[in-house]
């Protein structure tokens, strides 16, 4: 799906990320778990490699049935 909605050739440099998850439950999660999966599943798609991210930053949220990440990129 990522691929299908980013239509943008791959960032190129160095790369600050932000993501937001929201989540459908109120299941305890861990963050940083969903870090490397979202990291990974970016390569040769939002960025060439994920060794560019410099910084990442994430907020996680609960909305009943809503589930949904946000990922937003900023060249420092």
């Amino acid at each position: 799906h990522m691929k299908a909605t980013c239509g943008a050739a791959p960032w190129i440099g160095d790369l600050q990320m932000e993501v937001i998850i929201t989540f459908g439950d109120r299941r305890r999660r861990d963050i940083q778990n969903y870090f490397d999966i979202i990291c990974d599943c970016g390569n040769n798609i939002l960025y060439l490699d994920d060794s560019q991210i410099i910084k990442i930053t994430g907020e996680k949220f609960y909305k009943k049935d809503i589930w949904q990440v946000e990922i937003i990129l900023h060249q420092p």
